[in-house]
């Protein structure tokens, strides 16, 4: 928000710099969430995948 405030040529103050640092850390928050989110999801995937291939070798 606060980025497009000063491709605008606005004046830029205090509370527009403030707004600038909180959405940037909003949307890190996030990144590393969904980031997290498909790394367990991966995780969760293999062990499945790994537990198919000893179900498959126990039962023949």
């Amino acid at each position: 928000m606060s980025h497009r405030i000063r491709q605008a040529g606005k004046e830029i103050s205090n509370r527009s710099i403030v707004a600038e640092v909180r959405d940037r850390e909003t949307f890190l928050q996030q990144k590393k969430t969904k980031k997290n989110a498909k790394k367990k999801n991966r995780l969760w995937l293999k062990r499945l995948a790994v537990s198919e291939v000893v179900l498959r070798i126990c039962l023949p």
